[in-house]
């Protein structure tokens, strides 16, 4: 789905459930002498009895503790573990820890105010979610304080006392939005021994207000680690099947749930609010080191449950369904090789396996009042190990980074993997077609490979030889999304590991509108050092443009990490922003600011504005756009413009006409090239943009020497070919000039087609058999004062699986 979709899917959602009901909530509000009800109010006592030094072992049995977070080891872990020091909440006992937002406003949601759960897991598992918000509406609850009302002992809470806000996103999109009109608290309880946190939100009108129908949920921000399902059971519930913990979130009662990419709805139903009286509702979040436990504990108590109870091998993957294959939960076993699951009595279907890969036949099971028990069998699998070297680092004390393609031997791709050194991969038996590479620098080595139930296969001992010679330029990619971004569920981790596979030599993160940096993950994904990681963002107003920038200031003790907020502001100020937040440690001159896919029809600022190639200038006003009417619409004081995204097509040709027209018009940025991945399947990568520096050895240059050459345009642009070329000699009587071009690329890919651009138009185009060196002599220029090579080739696949393309920066001949 394009962003733009994504959010007014959003606004659907979130919309859906307005209008009115007759129903009405619990009485709770007093009456004035004239009978008129009054306006009911909410406070929130501090209990005085709150701890305010660091605790680092958890409560003992039978005792639970709140308070606020006193230092990083109260804290959880985890690519999304967003709980902050000084200002959050923590509710733990012996079992789980809590975490709640408790300044700031919302970990990763921009727009979103102060009061939502930002962590929640079992002791030493990692967190799987980002923010847990009440909404209603167009509105998501924010806080205006949030304090711990009963600190300790056998049960522990904290309080949030909010009113609704309009989501920022959403009122910079639908100006005509407005919150519900209502207000109430957030009450979190933990209690003693139960890895549950019980999550009540209770609400009443605002003052002044008659009555006023809402719908009731809550909205929720996932990590990408997790398998989301939606399960069995009455009313909504989400459940998240980390690798290593999970976690299940259920609104008890009716209620439905839906997902837009990252964010799930669980909606409760409709409410009606009327003035003195107040209404509630509730979630249920519960913690586990595996999703059946979790599910367990989310369900404890619940009549008319049976429990199915599964054995087989541990750590391996199981799956519950119904008969016609909808899942209802999936699951690591224990050490045990066990798992205890309470379901309504039914029909259902088991299968298991491992990973991603749950391939065995599925085993009916009857689950009766009493409850069953279903033995599993282990899912035959094999191993193949890889274990590859690269020339570029043969000899060195660590093996660099492979990636490692899997596809069926008649050519269905199964997965893309990342091998550092000799890694094991268990795989279902079968034969496979095997691709090992390192980015379209190297050579490939490709073997069919069959496994057996039980057996093994190695591809080792082999080297993957460089066969593009990009001395003194390093490859970069400046548009990633992780999971970090509202819409991919890419696990960070995931993420770099492929983008140091790919043989990228410097990276920037630009999830949508949140600062993420790469360099504390690093380690834990095993490519600390490969890769010259910077944190960035890209702020993303769904209907106007795209703009990254990078590197940012990372800070933590702002929402999404300080990432700029746009809203009703223009692209213009966007450019301000960033530059305000850039990392002047890191480069004295500050952020670089790069326009995203200027002609894609939801968010390219060229089609938004509608550019005109002839004057270099806006069609549109800024107030045509929603925007100040002052606004500059011609403000492009930029350092890059991303004319390739993804895969070469139509948008990028016209993007790459809008570039030149402004370049022969004298507006200088350079002409970038970027993957825009969002997962596996679309590697970092695949469009990437080379920059020459002075050294581009491993370590031996910074982000001083990458910002330089994007500033002075000394790129080339590459989907898996790569391009050079110098002017040798100019005639200014004749207006030609002499040209020597370089053409390089893999033995998988075939280069077919060279042109030369002067200014706007193509001045020479010819076929190519083949890579090597080529003379130009007499390229007529046209009175353009630069020209601009381009080569297009056949598809790489795997490495490569769209159309293959190499073009350089303008390069000035007077």
């Amino acid at each position: 789905m394009q962003w733009r979709g994504l959010w007014l899917g959003f606004a659907v959602a979130l919309a859906a459930g307005c209008g009115d009901d007759d129903g009405s909530g619990p009485d709770g509000g007093g009456t004035a002498d004239a009978g008129e009800p009054e306006d009911l109010s909410y406070t929130a006592e501090p209990d005085p009895a709150e701890l305010d030094e660091c605790t680092t072992t958890p409560p003992p049995a039978g005792q639970a503790r709140a308070k606020h977070v006193s230092c990083e080891d109260e804290l959880l872990g985890g690519t999304v573990a967003m709980g902050r020091v000084g200002a959050d909440i923590v509710l733990e006992n012996r079992v789980a820890r809590f975490v709640v937002r408790g300044s700031g406003g919302a970990a990763s949601f921009l727009g979103v105010g102060t009061g939502g759960l930002v962590d929640a897991a079992a002791h030493g598992r990692p967190d799987l979610i980002k923010d847990v918000v009440p909404f209603g509406g167009f509105s998501a609850a924010g806080a205006s304080e949030v304090v711990v009302t009963r600190a300790g002992g056998e049960s522990v809470s904290a309080r949030a006392l909010f009113e609704m806000e309009v989501v920022g996103l959403l009122a910079a999109v639908l100006p005509t939005a407005t919150p519900e009109r209502i207000h109430g608290a957030i009450d979190y309880e933990l209690r003693a021994d139960e890895p549950v946190l019980r999550v009540t939100v209770r609400a009443t009108t605002t003052p002044g207000t008659t009555a006023d129908s809402f719908p009731t949920g809550f909205v929720m921000l996932v990590g990408g680690a997790a398998d989301l399902i939606h399960p069995w059971g009455e009313g909504a519930a989400a459940v998240l099947d980390g690798p290593e913990s999970a976690t299940v979130l259920r609104v008890p009662g009716e209620g439905t749930l839906s997902e837009i990419q990252s964010i799930t709805f669980l909606e409760g139903g409709q409410l009606v609010a009327r003035r003195g009286e107040e209404v509630s509702y509730e979630l249920r979040v519960a913690v586990g080191e595996t999703a059946a436990e979790a599910f367990a504990a989310a369900y404890a108590g619940e009549e008319g449950l049976a429990e199915l109870e599964l054995a087989g091998a541990p750590g391996d993957r199981v799956e519950l369904a119904t008969p016609d294959g909808a899942a209802v939960l999936r699951t690591r076993l224990d050490e045990a090789g066990a798992a205890r699951v309470p379901l309504p009595p039914g029909d259902y279907r088991v299968r298991s396996g491992f990973g991603r890969f749950l391939h065995s036949e599925a085993v009916p099971v009857e689950l009766s009042a009493g409850g069953s028990r279903a033995d599993v069998e282990p899912a035959p699998s094999g191993v193949l190990t890889v274990d590859v070297t690269a020339d570029d680092t043969a000899g060195a004390p660590e093996a660099a980074p492979v990636r490692v393609t899997l596809a069926r031997a008649g050519g269905e791709e199964l997965a893309r993997l990342v091998a550092v050194g000799p890694t094991d991969f268990r795989l279902p038996a079968g034969d496979y077609l095997v691709t090992v590479s390192r980015g379209p620098e190297f050579d490939w080595v490709q073997r069919t490979v069959s496994i057996s139930d039980g057996g093994t296969a190695a591809i080792e001992g082999e080297n993957l030889p460089r066969v593009v010679d990009t001395s003194g330029w390093v490859a970069g990619d400046f548009h990633l999304h992780s999971e970090m971004s509202t819409d991919s569920r890419h696990w960070l981790r995931d993420a770099l590991r492929i983008v140091a596979g790919e043989g990228l030599d410097v990276v920037a993160s630009t999830d949508h509108d949140f600062i993420t940096d790469y360099d504390r993950h690093a380690a834990a994904a095993g490519v600390d050092g490969w890769v010259l990681f910077v944190p960035g963002a890209e702020v993303s107003h769904p209907l106007i443009a795209h703009v990254n920038g990078y590197p940012l200031r990372w800070d933590p003790t702002r929402a999404a990490n300080g990432a700029p907020p746009w809203f009703m502001t223009s692209p213009g100020q966007w450019f301000d922003a960033i530059r305000a937040i850039g990392d002047t440690s890191l480069d004295p001159m500050g952020a670089l600011v790069q326009i995203n896919h200027p002609r894609r029809s939801s968010s390219g600022l060229f089609e938004s504005i509608g550019l005109d190639r002839d004057t270099g200038m806006a069609t549109l006003t800024a107030a045509e756009l929603g925007l100040d009417p002052a606004a500059d619409l011609n403000d492009f004081d930029v350092d890059g413009v991303e004319v390739w995204n993804k895969t070469p097509d139509d948008d990028d040709e016209e993007s790459l006409l809008d570039y030149l027209a402004l370049y022969s018009l004298g507006r200088r940025f350079a002409m970038m090239g970027n993957s825009d991945t969002h997962d596996d399947g679309r590697p970092a990568g695949s469009f990437r943009t080379y920059l020459e520096v002075p050294d581009d050895a491993r370590g031996a240059f910074g982000w001083d020497d990458v910002a330089a050459a994007i500033r002075a345009r000394r790129a080339t642009v590459s989907a898996g070919i790569f391009v050079t070329a110098e002017v040798t000699a100019l005639d200014d009587a004749a207006d030609t000039a002499d040209l020597r071009v370089v053409v390089q690329a893999p033995p998988y890919i075939a280069p077919e087609r060279l042109r030369v651009y002067a200014g706007t138009e193509v001045v020479h185009d010819e076929a190519l058999a083949g890579t090597g060196e080529l003379v130009l002599n007499g390229v007529p220029l046209g009175g353009a004062d630069f020209v601009a090579v381009r080569v297009d080739g056949g598809r790489g696949d795997p490495v490569i699986s769209h159309g293959t393309l190499g073009m350089t920066n303008p390069i000035e001949v007077r």
